[in-house]
């Protein structure tokens, strides 16, 4: 039988329960007292009364508790033990106590050792004012003894040591950092999906510069994470890319890997054989003052030096916007619109366009020999292997782009976003061939040519699996940190918070998910040509 111990609570500050197992009272003298929970029977806490009820077993004859370690007792430099008095709950960098942050950032550390928080539009991480939850009794940074509240150096890793009541200490690294990627910011008013005026800078680059920028796509909606248009009066140079007018920046929404259309891109440079593929570089966007996430600072398809040098860009599009210039195949029946130059209606690049594709339908249909003059069956040949081993659901539908060169002859491509392609419709399901029921395609497959070239091309990939898993890699690196920035804001990886800690293990499951589906789509194709 137990007997029951009333613990009065006179001056009682806080009561609380850490981990299960204790309960702490905190006065307002500075002292303190714990018990185990499992002796506690009621906690009576209200504006009249302040008592823990505790069930003794009887054959307690005495019950007592220590004293809180003074300050001057504690050893800073005692090997770690850990304990439910002595843990960091929750670290938070608030906006409303830092200015220049753009939101807060709340981490739980619990048991964890260390944490990173990455701020991506931040350099100068020497004064942040800083707010702790912990069960210790006292809290020590860097050997200096800390009030939540206080400002923290952060230039490189902080050491922080919980004290629990009877001096008993536990350290934890916290570092505060920036992703590294250059910051795109855009500052002027609202975007939308029309053009507006804004001042554009980029880390090492372009200053406040005038451009107009737009939100890209039928489906920009303010509070989505959108891709976006940019385009300059003069040519400016963004990054390492040949300088130009026309960017993108590329949201990857529905990809949360970030790591498709980079990884694309860089795919198609290496491995395929299209007159150009725009370079995309990942960067950190900020607009008017808010971080936006991780995005990616992207060549437009254009004719323009160092792009598309000369001729004509078409793209094939189920659907055409309002003002869009654009025709109907006889045979196939695909549209195309016309993408760089704009013709006005019925221009003559339009109708030569027009003209020369329904002619190569015509041989293609008729099952006749296709010379280079005609059309580049290589390119034809890269694009399919392309798009079927990205599994692109949107084949000749949307966004798949075509060249007419200058000399007159076709070729396929360059390729674009690739963020909704790497098997993301169908939950990663190497099998299959996308475009089976496509009449055009059908057609292509008959020509020994073509086949011959699709045939060569898969073999070449098999040989070079290594070269394509370490592209995956290299990407996936750039972005781990930047990866936890745009968790912060837009939860795509679903991690319960946004530290590197918690973040990495997500965001490396999802590029390995990327580097074996490549692989094994690979592999099924190569097996079922």
């Amino acid at each position: 039988m137990n007997k029951l111990y009333f613990l009065s609570c006179v001056g009682l500050l806080s009561v609380n329960t850490f981990a299960q197992d204790n309960i702490k009272i905190d006065y307002k003298d500075g002292s303190s007292r714990t018990f185990p929970t499992n002796l506690v029977d009621t906690l009576v806490d209200n504006l009249s009364s302040h008592k823990v009820v505790l069930s003794i077993p009887s054959e307690t004859e005495e019950l007592s508790y220590p004293d809180m370690i003074q300050e001057s007792q504690i050893n800073l430099n005692g090997a770690d033990k850990k304990q439910s008095f002595n843990l960091l709950q929750s670290i938070s960098i608030l906006q409303s106590a830092n200015s220049k942050l753009s939101g807060d950032y709340v981490i739980n550390v619990g048991n964890q050792s260390s944490a990173t928080i990455v701020i991506p539009y931040l350099n100068d991480f020497s004064n942040l004012k800083v707010s702790l939850k912990s069960s210790g009794s006292y809290v020590y940074v860097d050997g200096k003894k800390f009030t939540s509240g206080d400002a923290v150096n952060f230039s490189k890793p902080v050491k922080f040591q919980i004290v629990a009541f009877n001096g008993d200490i536990r350290s934890y690294e916290i570092s505060v950092k920036n992703s590294s990627l250059p910051i795109l910011s855009i500052d002027g008013s609202s975007v939308t999906s029309d053009w507006s005026e804004q001042k554009i800078s980029l880390t090492g680059g372009i200053s406040n510069i005038t451009g107009e920028v737009k939100g890209k796509g039928s489906h920009f909606k303010s509070g989505l994470k959108n891709s976006y248009s940019l385009k300059f009066d003069d040519k400016q140079t963004m990054l390492s890319f040949p300088s130009a007018k026309r960017w993108v920046l590329l949201s990857a929404q529905h990809d949360p890997s970030l790591l498709r259309t980079s990884v694309g891109f860089d795919l198609a440079k290496n491995f395929f054989s299209f007159d150009w593929t725009p370079s995309s570089e990942p960067v950190e966007l900020v607009v008017n003052g808010q971080y936006q996430g991780t995005y990616f600072l992207t060549e437009q398809i254009r004719i323009c030096k160092n792009r598309i040098e000369d001729g004509v860009v078409i793209s094939a599009e189920s659907e055409v916007k309002e003002g869009d210039d654009s025709f109907v195949l006889s045979q196939s029946g695909i549209r195309f619109v016309m993408t760089d130059p704009e013709t006005g209606f019925d221009g003559t690049k339009l109708l030569r366009s027009k003209g020369k594709l329904n002619a190569f339908e015509s041989i293609l249909w008729k099952g006749q020999s296709i010379s280079n003059s005609i059309a580049d069956m290589k390119t034809f040949a890269d694009w399919y292997v392309f798009s079927e081993w990205m599994k692109n659901e949107d084949m000749l539908m949307s966004d798949d782009y075509l060249t007419m060169r200058p000399d007159g002859s076709i070729a396929m491509g360059p390729i674009w976003d690739q963020s909704q392609t790497f098997g993301s419709q169908d939950e990663f399901d190497e099998e299959g061939w996308v475009s089976k029921d496509n009449s055009f395609v059908a057609q292509l497959l008959k020509n020994n040519t073509f086949r011959s070239y699709v045939t060569e091309r898969l073999e070449y990939l098999s040989n070079h699996e290594s070269d394509i898993l370490s592209i995956v890699t290299s990407r996936a690196n750039a972005i781990l940190e930047s990866a936890a920035a745009n968790e912060a804001i837009w939860h795509s990886l679903g991690a319960s918070q946004c530290d590197v800690e918690t973040v990495t293990p997500l965001f490396e499951s999802k590029k390995q998910q990327i580097s074996d589906w490549l692989i094994r789509r690979l592999q099924w194709m190569k097996q079922n040509f």
